[in-house]
């Protein structure tokens, strides 16, 4: 995995425009995808349809039409796997264009029978990520890591320097938000809607919207991973995504051992799962860590 390069395709890849003149939501979530398979050269990127799909939680048709569009812009490039037969490397029948006996998306001349795509299942070709999504330069954060939805296509990468420092950004198919948590501020800002600055106030945590990061908040200052941990309740700084709006919630914690906390807020619950250092790996139903 190269964190370096999801981080660059999330927040500095030019990726397609969607019609709107947006960069293209879709197209990132599977760059990213791509970037998780990389390896720190940026290349060697050989995950499946099938896991892009898993990862980005978007249909087959526009995976595939993704690929074709960062390869189009030159964000992405095909490369001979090699070491397979030479049928293996064929550009399969079954991605031509219906009754033109042009192949799918746009090759390149002389990569014929450098496999691209290959169908539902199996593998794609290896992907080079370019410069656009090459190691940016200083200093890394303690922490980077990477989260995706599991109830709609959703990604976030966060790079955490500590619990009351860290920014991140958080894609969904209709925004994409950056954010910026420095102690008692949080400062949000939606590609082409508002900016916000948020004070804790008297509120216990931050709680962000669709971001596994803050669950992290009360279970590390409050030890609710420790055997003799009990149950907590708090009142958090509830942030709604996409509406930037915020408000006061309350939420309880309860821990059920082997790092697992029940979480619930009014009528909602959900068991999350914990790593050792206290970040999320598994929100029920909802987020899933992937880097």
């Amino acid at each position: 995995m190269s964190v370096e390069a999801i981080s660059r395709a999330l927040n500095l890849a030019p990726v397609p425009a969607e019609h709107n003149g947006q960069p293209s939501s879709s197209c990132k979530f599977v760059l990213a995808g791509l970037s998780n398979h990389a390896g720190q050269d940026r290349s060697g990127a050989f995950p499946s349809v099938r896991t892009l799909i898993r990862y980005t939680g978007l249909s087959e048709r526009t995976v595939r039409t993704c690929l074709d569009r960062l390869k189009h812009v030159g964000l992405i490039s095909p490369c001979d796997p090699g070491g397979r037969r030479r049928e293996d490397r064929r550009f399969p029948s079954a991605l031509r264009r219906r009754g033109s006996g042009q192949t799918f998306g746009s090759i390149k001349p002389g990569w014929r029978h450098r496999r691209a795509h290959r169908l539902r299942g199996s593998r794609i070709g290896r992907e080079h990520l370019l410069s656009a999504v090459a190691p940016c330069g200083g200093d890394m954060a303690e922490w980077t890591l990477v989260w995706r939805g599991l109830d709609e296509p959703r990604m976030e990468i966060v790079h955490v320097e500590g619990l009351e420092r860290a920014h991140g950004t958080q894609i969904g198919i209709a925004y994409e938000l950056r954010w910026n948590l420095n102690g008692a501020v949080l400062e949000l800002t939606r590609d082409g809607g508002p900016a916000i600055r948020v004070e804790l106030g008297g509120a216990d945590f931050f709680d962000l919207h669709h971001s596994a990061f803050f669950n992290s908040l009360p279970v590390a200052r409050d030890g609710l991973l420790n055997e003799t941990a009990e149950a907590r309740e708090y009142t958090m700084r509830f942030v709604r995504v996409p509406e930037l709006t915020a408000e006061l919630v309350r939420q309880r914690y309860e821990p059920l051992g082997n790092r697992v906390v029940r979480y619930s807020s009014n009528s909602y619950q959900a068991n999350i799962t914990f790593d050792a250092d206290g970040f999320v790996t598994l929100y029920q139903d909802y987020l899933e860590r992937v880097g």
